[in-house]
């Protein structure tokens, strides 16, 4: 196949129907957005980008409960179609196995079954055991054909999950086309299980569609329909874009980037980024800057920003004019909901720039963006937290969403836009 441009849509918490073509080379699935359907797990990731020792471990979700992008991918031929998490923050992809039943962790009927497809590779059937916070997962790696839409990636090297234990496996089952079956690892090859166990690297579908020659460039890049993101809005609908960047979402701003940050043994893992700092604008502006740079992760597998907790205690206070409260049962910051209709006041994450790392760009927002509104509760919220100790900082997908985010794998670096 030729290198193209190829978008796919995302679903938020999930919603499967036929797709919609406007475009031949813009593919959208229709969303929608559901309520949560989770009880309260307090989880987070560990601390992925330092150096590993005694179990493997490896990137994890950790709030599953509001907005996850899912997306519909098929393994193997005649294909069978999986919703999967689409996940920045891990490498690895898997898909439950014909063992893996409800009582296993794995809810929807949707299993892969090897026997059923000719393109099965089990050469590559090595065991893996990931452990998490209050959970865990095991099964083994293997090899068949991956397509999302009409990108296929020939010999992808994917997960079966045997056994799940956690977040995928707390969701409430309502129907099938609501369930999630696992995760879709787009991060580095040294990000992969396979390289923490094995001390080998596989290629993740986003490379490996680039090194078969099925995109034009060594990139992909995410949006949100801005429109969607009102707080009284039942839906949803965004895309990710493979081989290029969708640049007819953006307002006439360049896309800016800033350098992705290898592990502390050298290697790129997920894609984390250095921020100076925060800002906040009403008039005036107010400077959080860190000390030195410091590593944040950009994940589209966690919904919150988690940031250092004085930090964020400063950021609420300042942001609500001190009338932010911390609620200890939901570490969340309870806040006035007169702040959803603050356009005005800015509030800036700062990066490095690529092409010059003492120089920085701000990735600006209005504060009403940063804020949630519980309708069943009647009382709002903002969209960052504590970070738990020994734990990443991490910029999610209610953060994300409002940027088109784009991940250039040839050139190591991640960039943002507004959106239109």
């Amino acid at each position: 196949m030729g290198a193209k441009l190829f978008c796919i849509a995302l679903l938020a918490m999930i919603s499967i129907s036929q797709q919609t073509t406007t475009n031949p080379s813009l593919v959208r699935l229709p969303v929608r957005r559901l309520a949560p359907s989770l009880s309260h797990h307090p989880m987070s990731k560990r601390d992925i980008l330092g150096s590993l020792t005694g179990e493997v471990s490896t990137a994890v979700l950790n709030d599953i409960e509001l907005y996850q992008l899912g997306v519909q991918i098929e393994v193997g031929n005649p294909p069978q179609k999986f919703t999967l998490l689409l996940d920045t923050g891990s490498s690895d992809t898997w898909v439950p196995s014909q063992k893996c039943t409800a009582q296993a962790g794995c809810l929807s009927d949707r299993k892969y079954n090897s026997e059923v497809s000719w393109t099965f590779d089990h050469s590559t059937e090595i065991p893996v055991n990931i452990s998490y916070g209050i959970g865990y997962a095991s099964g083994h790696y293997f090899q068949d054909d991956m397509a999302v839409g009409s990108l296929t990636a020939t010999n992808q090297t994917l997960i079966q999950i045997d056994i799940n234990d956690g977040p995928i496996a707390d969701q409430a089952y309502s129907s099938n086309d609501t369930i999630i079956d696992g995760i879709f690892g787009v991060g580095f090859p040294h990000g992969t299980l396979m390289s923490q166990i094995k001390n080998t690297t596989y290629e993740p579908y986003p490379m490996a569609l680039w090194s078969q020659n099925k995109i034009q460039a060594p990139v992909f890049s995410l949006t949100m329909d801005k429109s969607s993101m009102a707080a009284n809005t039942s839906d949803w609908i965004g895309h990710i874009t493979f081989g290029d960047i969708d640049q007819t979402v953006t307002t006439s701003s360049p896309v800016e980037y800033t350098s992705a940050i290898k592990r502390s043994d050298g290697n790129y893992s997920y894609w984390a980024a250095n921020v100076f700092g925060f800002q906040y604008n009403n008039g005036t502006n107010l400077n959080y800057r860190f000390n030195e740079p410091t590593t944040f992760l950009i994940d589209t597998g966690s919904n919150y920003m988690y940031l250092p907790p004085a930090l964020a205690d400063d950021l609420a206070t300042t942001l609500s004019q001190g009338t932010a409260k911390w609620d200890n049962s939901s570490s969340i910051y309870i806040v006035d909901c007169n702040l959803l209709n603050d356009n005005t006041t800015q509030f800036s994450v700062w990066f490095p720039k690529d092409a010059n790392a003492t120089d920085s760009f701000p990735a600006a927002l209005p504060i009403s963006s940063i804020v949630g509104h519980n309708i069943d509760t009647k009382q709002c919220f903002f969209y960052f937290t504590h970070a738990p100790p020994n734990i990443m900082f991490t910029l999610g997908n209610l953060w994300i969403r409002h940027f088109l985010s784009v991940f250039d794998f040839g050139k190591h670096r991640i960039g943002f836009a507004p959106l239109a």
